[in-house]
């Protein structure tokens, strides 16, 4: 299998697409059956020949993401040489409306995900009034694909009530190996996380992940508790600066942290805390709950999946800080509730599979590759003529 990738966002950018991508390469390449091409932005730095760059500028509402300027020619040059079996397209911008169009002048069957929710940001960026025009063009480009894959329950219904088609259900993992409480007490207390229950929060530091209702609740919090708990901010974002000034001093903000390092931080922390109400899928929440941790969080959008109350964390009402602050004081005066909760929250995360995970994605896209050329090799002749009656009745009707 050949496979074309196309994205908008990659490394060195950290967030959880390029984050999936990152894990979904590195198991393709335990494989022999694989093969694969990724056209994705500038300017970074890569182990392989497989990632073509393109250029690319910064987004001036979101600096940290990158908008791409593809070469079309030097992109069809590379497919027509490579000759993928399908593409797959990651973000529905300039990237890959590049990966679309040359799947259908080609007739390679061509998949996307659904990763990020991208009309729910614009209300805290001041432009709302797009959402329409914005709703109409991805149900416009995800309709074009053959597969559109979700990673929630509750992204695949809010898709369908949009319009959206061809939607397919993909449950992620998370490695349970890497994100395990066996590297609790490993490192060193560097963010004074041994004497105080720490409350961990990973992601972007942006509006988006409503992260105005954390630093709400930390307030709420810290009237009372302030001498018992510690706060961890892990992540970087255009609201990071604003969050330093207004640190109340028991708040530590470390920037990105990846790998060993982030896993040593979930690991030493006691309760993640999490407010956004904007994820398709949530990886932090389950990188959280593999590492022993139980969540304290909004139950909103692809959180849901995976957050159980009472059983691996505690729900909170979206939006609300004044309840997402009572979920964690409930857990910072009833330790053994808290130790139970994460004992729980690491069981549900075994059941999570990485691996099977990407493999079921595989086995979706071979079904597809497997129906193209059997549509292909009986009904290509049909689908030719087909084409030319639709576009020119005149000629072939009489």
């Amino acid at each position: 299998m050949r496979i074309a990738f196309f994205t908008d966002t990659f490394l060195p950018q950290l967030n959880g697409v390029s984050i999936t991508m990152q894990k979904l390469f590195e198991y393709l390449d335990q494989r022999s059956d694989c093969d694969y091409i990724v056209f994705a932005p500038g300017p970074g730095e890569d182990m392989n020949n497989k990632v073509y760059r393109s250029t690319s500028i910064k987004f001036i509402l979101y600096p940290e993401c990158r908008i791409s300027i593809p070469n079309y020619l030097f992109i069809s040059k590379t497919l027509n040489d490579f000759k993928p079996d399908l593409i797959h397209i990651s973000t529905p911008f300039s990237m890959g409306l590049c990966g679309l169009f040359y799947a259908g002048k080609h007739g390679i069957p061509v998949t996307s995900v659904y990763h990020t929710n991208f009309n729910d940001y614009l209300k805290y960026y001041r432009l709302k009034f797009i959402s329409g025009m914005a709703w109409k063009y991805f149900a416009w480009f995800h309709n074009h694909c053959d597969i559109n894959y979700c990673p929630s329950i509750y992204t695949k219904e809010q898709l369908l009530l949009r319009g959206f088609k061809n939607l397919e259900l993909w449950v992620r993992g998370v490695d349970t190996d890497l994100f395990s409480p066996k590297y609790r007490g490993t490192s060193p207390c560097v963010y004074h996380m041994n004497d105080k229950t720490t409350f961990l929060y990973v992601g972007r530091v942006a509006a988006e992940k409503n992260f105005g209702v954390l630093t709400t609740a930390i307030d709420l919090i810290n009237r009372d508790h302030y001498d018992k708990v510690h706060f961890l901010i892990i992540g970087d974002g255009p609201m990071l600066e604003k969050v330093k000034g207004w640190e109340p001093g028991n708040v530590t903000c470390t920037g990105y942290l990846t790998g060993l390092s982030l896993a040593r931080a979930y690991a030493n922390a006691d309760v993640f805390i999490f407010p956004s109400t904007s994820e398709t899928f949530g990886n932090v929440v389950l990188e959280a709950m593999a590492s022993g941790l139980p969540v304290v969080g909004a139950f909103a959008a692809g959180v849901r999946d995976n957050l159980i109350d009472g059983f691996n964390g505690i729900s909170c009402k979206p939006d609300d800080p004044v309840d997402l602050a009572a979920g964690a004081v409930k857990l910072l005066k009833d330790k053994k509730l808290m130790k139970t909760l994460g004992e729980q929250a690491r069981s549900y995360s075994l059941e999570k599979s990485l691996e099977a995970g990407f493999q079921h994605l595989i086995e979706s896209w071979e079904v597809l590759i497997g129906k193209q050329a059997s549509i292909s090799k009986v009904t290509g002749p049909q689908i030719i003529m087909d084409s030319r009656v639709a576009c020119y009745p005149e000629k072939f009707t009489s």
